[in-house]
C-alpha cells in the first residue's frame, strides 16, 4: 500500500545485505499491493544517474489493489527504466499465513471474516514487461527467476565502472557543551557573591 526507498543504489553490499536482512512482512506497515508507487519510487531513485541502462525487477503476485500502474508504465519509459518481474504464486490463489499478536501463525482475513487469497496476476505482469521492455518469469519451485533475468537481460547491459569513495564528515556538536557553559554562568550570577 505504500513504497519508500529502503537502500540506494551503491556498491557497499554489506550495506545492502544489511538493509535486506532487516526487511519483512512488517517493514510496509499500509497493507495492499500499489505497483505504480513502486515504479515511481524507483524512477526518484534512477534520477541522479546518469547511465543509460536503468533497470527495475519486480517480485510480486501482480495484484495491484490500489493504483495506476500504466501512467506509471509512461513515465517509467521516459526515463529509459526497463521493468523485468517474477511472479510469485498461484492463478488459483494461496491463502496469506501471517502472525498474530502472540506470535502464533494464522491465515488473513478481511474485514467481514473471508479469508484472503493471494492470486497470480500473469496477464499484468506481462504487460508491464512488455510496454517497458522488460522480460517476465514466473518463479517456481526449482528456479526463482532472478537468475533467468541476470542471464538474459543484465549481463548484455554495457558495464560501467562506478567510483566509490569514504569519506569523513565532521558534525558541530559545540551547542551541547556551550549550553552547559551558559547555564553555569547563568547560575553563578543568580548566586551572587557572599562574604563571611
Amino acid at each position: 500500500g505504500s513504497s519508500f526507498l529502503a537502500c540506494p543504489l551503491t556498491v557497499d553490499y554489506n550495506g545492502f545485505l544489511m538493509v535486506l536482512d532487516d526487511t519483512d512482512t512488517k517493514t510496509i506497515s499500509t497493507g495492499g499491493t500499489d505497483l505504480s508507487l513502486a515504479v515511481k519510487e524507483a524512477i526518484k531513485g534512477y534520477k541522479k544517474s546518469s547511465s543509460k541502462n536503468k533497470a527495475l525487477i519486480i517480485i510480486t503476485d501482480g495484484e495491484d489493489l490500489e493504483g495506476n500502474v500504466d501512467e506509471a508504465l509512461k513515465e517509467a519509459k521516459e526515463a529509459g527504466i526497463s521493468i523485468h518481474c517474477v511472479g510469485v504464486g498461484t492463478k488459483e490463489g494461496e491463502l496469506i499465513q501471517v502472525k498474530d499478536e502472540n506470535g502464533n501463525n494464522e491465515f488473513l482475513k478481511d474485514k467481514n471474516g473471508n479469508f484472503v487469497k493471494s492470486r497470480l496476476n500473469e496477464d499484468l505482469l506481462e504487460k508491464i514487461t512488455l510496454q517497458s521492455d522488460g522480460i517476465y518469469v514466473r518463479s517456481s519451485g526449482a528456479e526463482f527467476g532472478l537468475d533467468v533475468i541476470y542471464e538474459k537481460r543484465l549481463s548484455k547491459i554495457e558495464k560501467q565502472e562506478v567510483e566509490s569513495k569514504m569519506e569523513k564528515r565532521y558534525f558541530d556538536r559545540f551547542q551541547i557543551p556551550l549550553a552547559i557553559a551558559f547555564l553555569f554562568l547563568l547560575w553563578e550570577t543568580l548566586i551572587g557573591l557572599r562574604r563571611k
